[in-house]
Parts: C-alpha cells; sequence; structure tokens
C-alpha cells in the first residue's frame, strides 16, 4: 500500500457516509487506485465474483488494471480499504465521451451506511472535471437493492445488455 498522506497523485477527499437509521458516521477517503495497488483491491474483486475461479480473478483485474481506458476509485476508513468501483472510459456515438462503472463493492459489514452515495459523488464530480458527458453501468437484472440505489440517485434504465459466450472461460 502506498503511503496516502504523502502522495501527490494521489487524488483524494474525505466524505462522512451516514447512516440515517442508525446516526452512525465514519470518514471516507475516496481516491483513484492503480496497478500498484492490486492486492489490495483483489480480495473484493473475489468476493464480488464468489463462483468465478480466483486464479482467473487475479489474471482478469492485472489485465483490466493494465488497460489504459480502465480506473479503479477505492474508498478508505483508517487506511482499510473497504469498497472499490472500476470504471471504463469510453467514447459513445449516442453520449459522446462517458465513464462507465463495472465491479462496484463496499465489504458486507459497511453497506448501507452511505458509502455508495459517496463513491457515486465523488465520481460524479471527477467526470465532470473529466469532460464525460454521462455516467453509465450494468446492474444484473436480479439485484433489486442496487436498481432502489441507482434509481434514487438520479439514474435511469436506458437499454437491455445482451451477451452470448463465443468461448468457454
Amino acid at each position: 500500500m502506498r503511503n496516502r498522506l504523502n502522495d501527490p497523485a494521489s487524488k483524494q477527499a474525505e466524505t462522512h457516509p451516514d447512516d440515517q437509521r442508525t446516526g452512525r458516521t465514519q470518514n471516507v477517503k475516496i481516491e483513484l487506485l492503480s496497478k500498484d495497488d492490486f492486492d489490495e483491491i483483489l480480495p473484493l474483486a473475489q468476493e464480488l465474483n464468489p463462483n468465478i475461479e480466483p486464479h482467473l480473478i487475479a489474471q482478469r483485474l492485472r489485465d483490466m488494471l493494465n488497460s489504459s481506458n480502465y480506473l479503479c476509485f477505492g474508498g478508505y476508513v483508517d487506511d482499510e480499504l473497504v469498497g472499490v468501483c472500476g470504471a471504463w472510459m469510453s467514447v459513445r456515438l449516442y453520449s459522446g465521451k462517458q465513464i462507465e462503472l463495472d465491479n462496484g463493492i463496499v465489504k458486507p459489514g459497511l453497506r448501507s451506511q452511505g458509502f455508495g452515495n459517496a463513491f457515486l459523488e465523488f465520481i460524479q464530480k471527477w467526470a465532470v472535471e473529466n469532460d464525460c458527458s454521462s455516467i453509465e453501468l450494468n446492474c444484473y437484472v436480479t439485484n433489486s437493492s442496487a436498481h432502489k440505489f441507482y434509481f434514487t440517485n438520479g439514474m435511469k434504465i436506458i437499454a437491455f445488455h445482451f451477451q452470448k459466450a463465443v468461448q468457454s472461460s
């Protein structure tokens, strides 16, 4: 883990997620991660994808972190990585320059405490500062709690995402 306090390349925002039901508040630092943070990101990536072989998750994460259009945002509480959200930068005919969120996860014991809102706020600000015209994402059709979260945060469904496997992994 790099020293975030003395790293000028580390763009951070301090936020204060707050769970309205419990009144709990914690400080969280959200920042852009790099391939140097692989060992911290990997356990969360594996938790998000428990049905995929760990070695495949590790290789795919390495490939993603080495891609020029991939970003990974991380949320820290007391220097512990408690959440990540990947993102792909692209330009599309229908939207222009966009950031597409991918593989977002917060550690289970910290969910519903405002970390998702803090991530979205940080990423939205980052997107505006980097001339993106939109934020997009895919969400599994069975994840109704995430649907509610994204609707509450001003997102809308604009398309279906189709997939066809062309070779086994």
